[in-house]
C-alpha cells in the first residue's frame, strides 16, 4: 500500500514487485482525472484505467489482471490530468494460488 501525491499535470510510475500467482491487482481511489496504467515485467500493457471515463468516477478504481502472472517487477504508471494535486491512495496484492484454503482456529 501507499499514498502519493501528484502535482497538477505530472505523470509518475511506480515499481511493484510481483510474485508467482494465479491473478493480481491494483486498487486504487484518486480523483477522476488521473489516469493509471498496469506494465507488466516485460513493459506489456496490462490493465488500464483511464481519467475522465465513466468508471474513473468511482470511488475505489481496479485494474485487474486476471490470469496468471510472472514474478518480477511490475511498473504502475500515474498520469494526473488536473489542474490541481491530486492524492492516490494504492494497494497491490497477488492471488498466490486460488485452491488454497488456510483455516486458522483459536482456543
Amino acid at each position: 500500500a501507499k499514498q502519493i501525491t501528484l502535482a497538477a499535470n505530472q505523470t509518475t510510475e511506480i515499481e511493484i514487485p510481483m510474485t508467482d500467482a494465479s491473478r493480481a491487482s491494483i486498487v486504487f481511489a484518486a480523483p477522476p482525472g488521473v489516469s493509471a496504467t498496469l506494465f507488466d515485467s516485460t513493459g506489456a500493457i496490462v490493465g488500464k484505467n483511464t481519467g475522465g471515463a465513466p468508471e474513473s468516477k468511482q470511488m475505489f478504481r481496479t485494474i485487474t489482471v486476471e490470469k496468471a502472472v510472472k514474478s518480477g517487477t511490475w511498473k504502475l504508471k500515474l498520469e494526473n490530468k488536473n489542474a490541481a494535486d491530486a492524492n492516490v491512495i494504492l494497494a497491490a496484492f497477488a492471488d498466490p494460488n486460488p485452491l488454497v484454503l488456510q483455516i486458522s482456529a483459536g482456543k
